[in-house]
């Protein structure tokens, strides 16, 4: 809807998960290499949590894209979003991932000799399997078991799979828990990743505007702290609290986001919001609420252009301080021996 008006050849904060926008944050460029080495190096389980809309799946991708690129034929990659159901729908779901024939009618011993027979073909071809699990949290103990059984062959004679895992943190959880004692072994690297910083909330809002084909600032630099607050630096609120900025900027004829109109939005949000999914503003524009609901529901596009100069300039919080060694962030990564 904005994209003319802000010269900008797609939207910069869509909600679909594009590695075309990837912003390498310090935790994304870790979690990148390390998955890059359990794949060079064979490893059996690898596994990466975080809290919801940090960007998982958006990771999955990029590792997929990169290893594809980088060694074009050694790999053979499958993709399946966890979902509850029997041994024998577990099997059903992996064989479909590595886009193989699963008929209905065929039992649990049918479907493990296909995918070990997929798996027998993939090895002649100097393949390796890698099965990449999303949403990793929603599977059960038995689930788990199955996946462990299938890594690492005991399901069946010379059954070889790679295993990637990307769950919400209660994957850690399940996997910590007394019973998954011979699952936790297998796991030869895990990454836990982190909400961005404030300092990379605003590189990451300009990198998606340049992405986009912006040319120019469309966010005020004391807008970014008010964006990083609001939403913990959780990429996934970031792209749609930056949307609806762009969205009621555009409305107003403005030509970036201001601090006051953001404040003004997200005191709107409070007053009249379903789901709390934003923090509160510090200190909401006098009027805002008001003038914001008035905003939202122009869709009108503006013959000119104005800017607002924001007079309210928040101070910006300290960056987070963290203790660094070798240039990581210790207890993030472990690659157990």
């Amino acid at each position: 809807m904005y994209e003319d008006f802000f010269d900008l050849a797609e939207r910069p904060f869509s909600a679909r998960a594009d590695i075309r926008f990837l912003y390498s944050s310090e935790d994304h460029e870790l979690a990148l290499s390390l998955l890059r080495y359990a794949l060079m190096e064979r490893f059996a389980i690898s596994v990466v949590t975080g809290a919801p809309g940090v960007g998982k799946t958006t990771l999955a991708q990029a590792i997929t894209h990169t290893m594809t690129l980088e060694a074009p034929g050694d790999l053979r990659f499958g993709r399946m979003v966890a979902a509850r159901g029997g041994r024998g729908d577990m099997l059903r779901w992996i064989l479909a991932a590595f886009d193989q024939p699963c008929p209905e009618q065929e039992n649990r011993i049918a479907l493990l000799g296909r995918l070990k027979t997929f798996l027998d073909r993939t090895e002649a071809a100097g393949q390796r399997a890698t099965l990449i699990v999303d949403e990793a949290q929603t599977l059960d103990a038995a689930e788990l078991e199955e996946l462990r059984l299938l890594s690492d062959g005991e399901a069946g004679a010379d059954v070889r799979i790679s295993l990637m895992l990307f769950g919400q943190t209660g994957l850690r959880t399940l996997i910590q828990s007394s019973d998954q004692t011979a699952f936790a072994q297998r796991i030869d690297a895990d990454f836990h990743m982190e909400p961005l910083t404030a300092a990379e909330t605003g590189a990451y809002v300009r990198h998606r505007v340049h992405a986009a084909g912006g040319k120019r600032e469309l966010f005020d630099e004391d807008a970014f702290p008010i964006l990083h607050r609001a939403t913990g630096g959780a990429p996934r609120l970031l792209n749609r609290l930056c949307d609806l900025s762009l969205a009621s900027a555009y409305a107003e004829a403005r030509v970036t986001v201001a601090a006051s109109a953001l404040r003004a939005m997200l005191a709107s949000f409070e007053s009249r919001g379903v789901f709390d999914q934003f923090r509160p503003p510090e200190a909401p524009a006098a009027g805002g609420v008001q003038m914001m609901e008035e905003t939202l529901v122009t869709a009108v596009r503006p013959k000119t252009r104005r800017r607002i100069d924001d007079d309210e300039r928040p101070q910006a919080k300290p960056r987070r301080k963290s203790s660094k060694r070798g240039g990581e962030r210790p207890g993030r990564a472990e690659v157990n021996g």
